[in-house]
């Protein structure tokens, strides 16, 4: 059994952009739909943030949603476990008013997790846990302390992992409540690999010139910071930056 992970779409990202809509058609048209037919893969588990605002949708953007996504993936005979991200919620403190839920309904293949899930893909328990809030968060503590799974798959913020280049997280959850599973980073760092980058690529092609966007906002507010003559610390401005930029996010 083969099964294509995907995560953070965000589709209407850029406030629905067409020059990011254009390079995402290529992207799943050229690359993932291929790589999908390439290898006769019947199963996708999406990690999260399908969309990319918690309170709209623009009709285009989801037209083209489906016609590049979704809708191939139903013509295909594929189904796909999908995760409830922050990105896709409504209200910050539930998951029960979410972007896939009530826009989806029409794929009868796509199964929204807006819970902790055991599923099992070929006798492999995977634990599948979704964005983590106020209302669920017993419930998840509940389910990794319980769960027989090795493997678990979430969209999840941890302390002391960098969530950006140079940005660490501090206001996530303890890494200790998933003690319990293999690691997969240090797997890869573990087999000898002579250089190991995680590329963020945000550069987007219009006619056949490269929009040339080499940072993420929050690198680029760091470097700001960094470059400035400040005689407080530096780490606590970054910390509130980040925070208001995702709260600007999620507006």
């Amino acid at each position: 059994m083969k099964i294509l992970l995907i995560t953070d779409q965000h589709f209407g990202v850029r406030n629905d952009n067409q020059n990011f809509i254009d390079h995402y058609k290529r992207f799943y048209g050229e690359v993932v739909l291929p790589y999908i037919d390439a290898h006769n893969i019947k199963d996708v588990i999406c990690l999260g943030d399908t969309f990319d605002k918690r309170r709209s949708i623009n009709f285009m953007s989801l037209e083209a949603a489906k016609d590049m996504w979704f809708t191939p993936l139903q013509d295909r005979g594929v189904t796909m476990d999908m995760l409830v991200g922050n990105h896709d919620i409504y209200y910050k403190n539930t998951l029960r008013v979410n972007a896939p839920s009530e826009l989806l309904g029409e794929y009868n293949n796509i199964n929204v997790i807006t819970e902790p899930t055991t599923a099992v893909y070929d006798g492999l328990p995977i634990l599948l846990l979704p964005w983590i809030c106020d209302e669920n968060r017993t419930e998840v503590l509940e389910k990794l302390r319980t769960t027989e799974a090795k493997v678990c798959m979430g969209h999840l913020e941890l302390n002391g992992f960098e969530a950006h280049p140079g940005h660490f997280m501090q206001n996530g959850m303890d890494a200790k409540h998933f003690s319990k599973f293999d690691y997969v980073v240090s797997q890869l760092q573990d087999m000898g690999l002579g250089d190991l980058k995680i590329i963020e690529d945000l550069g987007v092609e219009v006619n056949d010139s490269k929009v040339v966007e080499t940072e993420d906002t929050m690198t680029l507010l760091d470097n700001y910071i960094d470059g400035i003559d400040l005689k407080v610390n530096k780490s606590n401005i970054k910390n509130v930056m980040r925070s208001l930029y995702m709260e600007a996010a999620e507006i």
